[in-house]
């Protein structure tokens, strides 16, 4: 995947924090009397189990701001970067699931083998295999989104748990897929899953943009934990993948406490001292999630700026274009024109006033005979298309301001913006002079 060549610059912060699990640790464990070298082991396992657990739930929240903090695109007019999309699901290809047999956009299936763990059994997956890409269309454009099956919040559309030796005790739903794959028959119990996404069914899509030459866009995974596809609602899936995060958090800090209570049961302390050992760890905890937390704060106001100024500037740039046309304009109209004295005033007239289809409409009226010529024609569906766009950027450019204005007036944020003195940002005029 194209997202671990940039580890460095995105994953950094989290080795960060897997750093300061791995040194509080290994300086708990030697405060306990453990000797050097196992408290090194130790809090290398401590920090492999409880810090990717931490690390992976702080992850999630991250995501949950990031559909918080992205305004929607319309596809139609996407730029390269960041977007959250909205709309209907198409296949590329027609496809079929293998297990329900159903046409669809996109499927995703697992094969999962219960196998022992110590004392306990758990599912592991053997096998797995997805459609590849599909298409989002939200009637002003269509893109095509590389999915990533581990962060794709998608219903369990088919799911059979079953014991099988042969294919006769295989499910008959599930033997056309298993003659194809008879390596995974087993004496253990073996459970199928199947995810799809249905043909013209609403999806949700967060995830890194770029165009491609004679192609339509595509959004993909640059990074894991900035890519997310979802069948539910913008609001449920915040509020699920937010949770899932917390859930992660909490497990690895009882994890962390149970660990702890251990060690100090073998160190030469008392059991008196259990509490503040166990207060220290939780100490720990929410110094990291305060610290993370601040943070994320500040990026997140960098982020919702930085996308008013991308904004902006596309506003500006089609500004600038819709400018450039002046000269192809005064070229079409200047063979209906008698005299030089009436190009240089129009030309004028149109460096001082924004080319629109106001302007074309004045132009018609002083020049009938234009509504017949195919140069001026194309020259005003052009003109059209442009405005279009210029429409939906302001729309997104008052969009981002919406969602900045509300997020640094938010507390805790708003002491952060007082003392950084940002304040807010006003939102676009609709006229826009060059």
């Amino acid at each position: 995947m194209e997202y671990l060549k940039d580890f460095k610059g995105y994953y950094g912060q989290y080795v960060y924090i897997l750093a300061l699990f791995f040194a509080f640790f290994f300086i708990l464990f030697v405060s306990l009397g453990i000797s050097i070298i196992h408290s090194l082991f130790v809090a290398g396992i401590c920090t492999v189990l409880e810090g990717l657990l931490f690390v992976y739930g702080i992850s999630l929240i991250h995501l949950n701001n990031l559909i918080k903090w992205t305004p929607t695109s319309k596809i139609g007019f996407l730029t390269p970067g960041l977007v959250e999309i909205k709309g209907k699901a198409y296949y590329i290809k027609k496809i079929t699931s293998p297990i329900l047999n159903k046409k669809c956009a996109f499927y995703y299936l697992t094969v999962e083998r219960l196998e022992p763990r110590g004392k306990h059994f758990e599912w592991v997956k053997i096998y797995d295999e997805d459609s590849s890409s599909f298409i989002v269309d939200d009637n002003t454009g269509k893109v095509e989104v590389q999915p990533f099956p581990d962060n794709m919040l998608l219903s369990k559309d088919y799911v059979k748990a079953f014991r099988a030796m042969t294919m006769s005790k295989v499910p008959n739903k599930c033997k056309e897929f298993m003659k194809k794959h008879t390596d995974l028959l087993s004496a253990l119990k073996l459970r199928i899953t199947e995810h799809i996404i249905d043909i013209n069914q609403d999806i949700y899509v967060i995830g890194h943009c770029r165009g491609r030459d004679n192609d339509i866009p595509l959004i993909y995974p640059k990074y894991k934990n900035m890519f997310y596809v979802s069948e539910k609602k913008e609001d449920v899936t915040e509020k699920q993948v937010s949770n899932s995060g917390l859930v992660l958090i909490f497990f690895s800090l009882g994890m962390s406490l149970y660990v702890v209570l251990i060690a100090v049961k073998h160190s030469f302390l008392d059991s008196s001292s259990i509490p503040p050992v166990f207060l220290g760890t939780i100490a720990f905890y929410l110094l990291l999630m305060m610290g993370d937390n601040f943070i994320t704060m500040y990026n997140g106001m960098v982020m919702l700026r930085n996308n008013i100024k991308k904004a902006r500037g596309n506003i500006d740039t089609l500004i600038r274009e819709r400018y450039d046309l002046i000269p192809n304009l005064a070229k079409i109209v200047k063979g209906y024109m008698k005299h030089e004295k009436e190009v240089m005033a129009l030309i004028t007239e149109l460096r001082s006033s924004p080319v629109n289809n106001k302007t074309l409409l004045m132009i018609t009226e002083n020049y009938p005979k234009l509504k017949a010529n195919d140069n001026f024609i194309e020259f005003q569906k052009t003109l059209e298309r442009m405005e279009d766009r210029i429409a939906v950027l302001r729309e997104f450019y008052n969009d981002s301001v919406k969602l900045y204005n509300s997020y640094i007036g938010k507390f805790p944020v708003l002491i952060l913006a007082r003392v950084l003195n940002w304040k807010p940002e006003e939102y676009i005029k609709l006229t826009s002079k060059r």
